[in-house]
């Protein structure tokens, strides 16, 4: 289970990627319920907001939407279909953190088609049969005629 997301803070100066040693714009700067800080940046919530939302993320932001008597800060997400939505922060952080529980499923979907076998995980026991054989892998030796 993912830590819970407490709040996001958006920094439009950017801040240098540890993984491209370069600047990037925007920041997003994560805190978390145990009190981690984490820093993402554009493309990876987009990513993550994909998977989670199921659809693809074209663009997000944040926004103010100001009435006469209050003001609410919602995320704005837009979808590869230009349809857009708001999210309060509670359900664009449960977004974010279900994207990024189910990444490894979305990555090994790009590769590997849902009609393959090598779709569904196939556990081997660590310990062979009689034969050598793990019992899972069902092999048969073929005769030779």
């Amino acid at each position: 289970m993912s830590k819970k997301i407490i709040k996001i803070t958006e920094d439009m100066d950017g801040y240098l990627n540890p993984k491209t040693n370069l600047s990037e714009k925007p920041a997003y700067f994560f805190l978390f319920d145990d009190e981690t800080k984490d820093i993402l940046f554009r493309d990876d919530i987009k990513t993550y907001l994909s998977i989670g939302c199921k659809r693809t993320v074209k663009f997000f932001s944040k926004s103010l939407i100001l009435t006469d008597k209050s003001s609410t800060r919602v995320w704005i997400v837009v979808f590869d279909n230009y349809e857009g939505h708001n999210y309060a922060p509670p359900k664009f952080y449960e977004l974010i953190t279900e994207g990024y529980e189910n990444r490894l499923d979305a990555e090994r979907k790009k590769f590997i088609p849902e009609g393959s076998p090598f779709y569904t995980k196939i556990n081997i026991p660590s310990e062979p049969v009689d034969d050598g054989t793990p019992p899972d892998l069902n092999i048969k030796e073929h005769d030779d005629e």
